[in-house]
């Protein structure tokens, strides 16, 4: 009999300890909701992003080192698991992109400049995933110099236009007081026939006719 009353007040206390566990359980996981939430709909993360120089030639390793903190208060904010990490072109088309993994707000790792990439500036760029919501105001950029030494520099040079006229007379001479017929063709600086129109000056820069193409950059007058 005693055995038996035993036996039922440790049942009692063990199911006591459950509920008490349940509870507590309960309550933790209404917080983690609730502070879940809150993280959602107020704190804003922001990225920094250290490399370990700014200057850097194809085929070298680019390493870097990502702190997550918050935008306010600038202390660690490890909410997000994942970093993306872009290299982009002066124009801003990505090269490069990767994922870094977060813990305890930091990440790190590196980027074997690819041989392709031309010489030139480029963006090193660093957010989160909840960053994508508030813009780019809170990611992570800064310029880079890449030099590829197997590539010559692609330089965009001025485009300069210049045109030929020439002049046919009829019967291949022209005769001072006699008026004759003059052929003309107008090209460009490719050799390319070009709609254009003219005029021919005296010694004193007075005009004494105009004159204009007619077809594949052709006429002719009478002078």
């Amino acid at each position: 009999m005693e055995d038996l009353k035993k036996h039922i007040r440790r049942i009692f206390i063990y199911s006591i300890l459950l509920l008490a566990w349940v509870k507590t359980y309960s309550q933790n996981d209404s917080l983690s909701i609730l502070f879940n939430n809150y993280s959602a709909n107020h704190l804003q993360e922001k990225i920094f992003a250290h490399s370990d120089k700014e200057n850097y030639v194809t085929g070298e390793i680019l390493w870097f080192k990502l702190y997550v903190t918050d935008a306010h208060l600038n202390l660690p904010l490890p909410l997000s698991k994942l970093a993306y990490v872009e290299l982009l072109s002066a124009n801003k088309k990505p090269v490069f992109q990767t994922k870094i993994e977060l813990q305890k707000a930091m990440g790190d790792g590196s980027i074997l400049i690819p041989y392709s990439l031309q010489s030139g500036n480029y963006i090193f760029r660093c957010y989160t995933n909840s960053m994508k919501n508030s813009g780019a105001a809170y990611y992570f950029e800064k310029q880079l110099t890449i030099i590829n030494p197997l590539k010559k520099p692609e330089w965009i040079l001025p485009i300069t236009s210049t045109y030929q006229a020439q002049f046919f007379p009829e019967g291949g001479n022209l005769v001072n007081g006699i008026e004759s017929k003059l052929g003309f063709k107008i090209t460009d600086q490719n050799g390319e026939s070009i709609d254009a129109k003219g005029f021919i000056e005296d010694e004193n820069h007075l005009q004494v006719l105009q004159f204009e193409t007619k077809k594949f950059g052709m006429g002719q007058f009478l002078f």
